[in-house]
């Protein structure tokens, strides 16, 4: 009696029942979805095929079995009273699925209708262009949304990427709010779609059910598209602001329009050219009964605009839209005033930067003859150098000539006027000796080349971001312009070829290292465009290679004397005449073109001196005949 009861008031709270079926559902699921209506405990559900005419009461339940195609275009009939409306899942509605949550189950799905199973009860459907959506549309190069692998993904970058510009787009909202800027792809969606499309671009606490949502994708740079790739394959992540090149606009309608004409849209799989898209959530008399989402109900007289990260301002739109994209962004306006500024201001001769270079190149030339690392320091840091150099940089990749000649200019004189003072200050002293400091500084190697090319990087990064502007003291000090100067003075000093040729090696090494690399880093912050760029490689690269060919002589030297040290590694401990013997590698030195390696031999008590040879004919063997030995020999005991 009891089920008998509980039957009895289910089937008077549910309601008549109807089974509205598609002409593509199999018949074993039409009789599956009959049995599990009824298991819930609505009267025995009739069964109408689509198209058929049926007059459902108000509050009376049906249950969907339609293909997404058939749902499209029949849904806005079929919830034109107030009825409840169970969407039911079978193979050929995958989308209506996804969309609104439907469980693959069919009893599950079937179980919305009762109330047991929480819900979230839906009375609106977005339209574009009159026809009702499932999943979004998309204005412009859907493409570059593909869910591809990245790999597929890359590979078709590289056969398009010259092909990518930015659209102009007129953007209106419900409450007539317009927004012009630029986008390479709009895609467009019911929010509960959009927000659970890309959850982490949208905070929870601002979901309504209502309302339509787009998301503008407008990357500014080649480099940026690859950036926005990577936030579309990290779905989880959420994030407390829009990503640069992400805008988000939420209203109950959006209507778009271009400049250009007629617009590429993607509406359920096909695509056409329209001059005008409208998306607009329509209200149903009927409900949509769907698995509960955490969503504010209402909203939909509530409009959000986040627009800040994409272009609006016309000058910007008509840079982007009328020509393709650049690998990097471009500097903002007030970015790329203030560096130029800051750079004139650098290239400037005037009396406090010859101060400050006299006395950095007096130091230097000091510490040199001290042989003190400490003054040399100071001295690099005290000294000016670095900032022509990094104006030089910018006026050729920007063929700026009025800031190559000003930079240039001091340059030249800051040049001879540290030589001629430190060749001075060499003659006056009564000092003839090379000094471990000085010697470090004649030999340069790629290596030096690498450290001018890193130093360069960061002194470039450093002039555009004034938040690391401090760190440039340990930039100056990392390529040590003004001391390989100071020691090439010093040659001069001396009358000394050799020493006036590595020093002066090493000082440009720093400075071709430093105009190509902070060039590029130039080039990368969006300071200037390809077209000026790729012609200034061009020169930086040919006086990068032609200070590239001595550098490596002098390495060549280096990888030699790494390779002695290997060999001494092997040869520590050896036998002769029946005897231990350890050979120890003091140091290598170069001097006049020739290497000399100094090593000290430790000999047991009572080593027989007659075998003395073998041990210099032993190293001798390993070491080549290049390499002059300095010998020394001292007894152990």
């Amino acid at each position: 009696m009891e089920d008998v009861a509980k039957n009895g008031q289910q089937d008077s709270s549910l309601g008549a029942a109807y089974l509205i079926i598609g002409a593509t559902v199999p018949e074993e699921i039409v009789d599956a979805a009959q049995q599990a209506i009824r298991e819930l405990g609505a009267e025995t559900p009739r069964t109408y095929r689509l198209g058929e005419a049926i007059r459902p009461a108000e509050g009376d339940l049906l249950f969907l079995l339609l293909d997404d195609e058939e749902f499209r275009k029949h849904i806005l009939d079929l919830a034109s009273t107030s009825v409840r409306i169970v969407v039911l899942p079978f193979q050929d509605n995958p989308r209506q699925q996804k969309d609104f949550l439907i469980p693959k189950n069919l009893a599950e799905a079937v179980a919305l209708a009762d109330g047991s199973t929480p819900t979230t009860p839906q009375r609106n459907l977005t339209l574009c262009n009159g026809e009702v959506v499932l999943g979004d549309v998309t204005l412009g190069e859907v493409e570059w949304l593909r869910s591809l692998p990245i790999v597929k993904w890359i590979l078709y970058f590289l056969r398009h990427f010259l092909e990518l510009r930015l659209h102009p787009f007129h953007i209106e909202t419900a409450k007539g709010r317009v927004i012009e800027t630029a986008a390479l792809i709009i895609p467009i969606a019911h929010e509960r779609v959009r927000s659970r499309l890309r959850p982490h671009f949208f905070s929870a606490d601002e979901n309504f059910c209502n309302r339509v949502a787009a998301l503008i994708y407008a990357p500014l740079s080649l480099f940026a598209i690859f950036r926005l790739r990577m936030y579309l394959y990290r779905p989880g992540k959420r994030y407390t602001s829009l990503p640069m090149g992400v805008g988000a606009v939420k209203s109950q309608k959006l209507t778009f329009r271009s400049p250009e004409g007629a617009m590429p849209l993607y509406q359920n799989g096909r695509r056409r050219y329209v001059d005008e898209v409208v998306v607009e959530n329509t209200p149903l008399t009927a409900s949509l009964l769907l698995p509960e989402e955490p969503c504010v109900a209402g909203g939909a007289d509530k409009e959000s605009v986040r627009i800040q990260n994409i272009p609006t301002d016309k000058e910007l739109i008509d840079y982007y839209t009328k020509r393709r994209l650049p690998f990097v962004p471009v500097a903002p306006e007030e970015t790329f005033a203030e560096l130029f500024r800051t750079l004139r201001e650098g290239a400037r001769l005037d009396a406090p930067y010859l101060t400050l270079l006299i006395l950095s190149v007096l130091m230097a030339t000091i510490g040199l003859f001290q042989n003190s690392s400490p003054t040399i320091i100071g001295a690099m840091i005290l000294a000016p150098l670095m900032a022509p150099i990094i104006s030089l940089s910018m006026g050729i990749m920007r063929f700026d000539q009025n800031l190559i000649r000003r930079s240039g200019i001091t340059l030249t004189v800051s040049i001879l006027l540290a030589l001629l003072t430190a060749a001075f200050l060499a003659w006056i002293l009564p000092f003839s000796h090379q000094t471990d400091q000085m010697t470090m500084r004649t030999h340069p190697t790629l290596l030096d080349l690498g450290v001018a090319l890193l130093s360069g990087v960061a002194a470039a990064y450093g002039y555009t971001n004034s938040k690391v502007g401090q760190s440039l003291a340990g930039v100056a000090i990392a390529v040590a312009l003004v001391p390989p100067l100071s020691v090439a003075g010093i040659g001069l000093g001396w009358g000394d070829l050799p020493i006036f040729q590595g020093a002066f090696l090493l000082f440009l090494a720093n400075f071709a290292g430093i105009i190509l690399a902070a060039g590029s880093t130039f080039y990368l912050l969006g300071f200037t465009s390809w077209r000026y760029a790729s012609s200034a490689f061009v020169i930086k690269f040919f006086m990068m290679l032609a200070i590239a060919i001595p550098l490596w002589l002098s390495t060549e030297t280096l990888i030699k004397e790494e390779k002695i040290h290997r060999i001494f590694d092997t040869i520590r401990q050896t036998r002769v005449a029946g005897a231990t013997v350890t050979v120890y590698l003091k140091q290598i030195y170069q001097a006049n073109d020739t290497l000399y390696a100094e090593v000290l031999i430790l000999l047991p008590p009572h080593f027989d001196n007659s075998a003395l040879p073998s041990i210099v004919k032993m190293i001798r063997k390993k070491v080549g005949k290049d390499v002059h030995l300095v010998l020394s020999y001292r007894y152990l005991y």
